[in-house]
């Protein structure tokens, strides 16, 4: 989606002269974070408190997140505890293979 050529300059003056968070920006011109980014994530800003505030729940969202986020297989044999997304696909992508595998194992005998 094309935004017109004022929400971009809206944002870089949110950003600029009123150091606005992306996730600020993003909300109030009710675009995604990726779009804001790519308009104004390469101009500085000075930190501000409520910012370093933000970045502190943002960090501790994460961390719970990944806390209560453990990766557990279907038996439970496998447990891992990662915020990386990337492994945890690819585990899933193995688990299911030997899923599929076990299974076609079980289909051939009858089972």
């Amino acid at each position: 989606m094309t935004h017109p050529a004022y929400v971009r300059a809206k944002a870089v003056e949110l950003r600029t002269e009123r150091h606005h968070t992306i996730d600020e920006i993003a909300v109030r011109l009710a675009v995604s974070r990726t779009t804001v980014h790519s308009w104004v994530g390469h101009l500085p800003i000075a930190r501000t408190s409520r910012q370093s505030d933000a970045q502190r729940r943002g960090t501790a969202a994460n961390v719970a997140r990944c806390r209560r986020g453990a990766w557990r297989s279907v038996n439970g044999v496998l447990t891992i505890r990662v915020c990386d997304t990337s492994l945890r696909a690819r585990l899933q992508a193995w688990m299911d293979i030997v899923r599929g595998r076990v299974g076609l194992e079980l289909h051939r005998h009858g089972v």
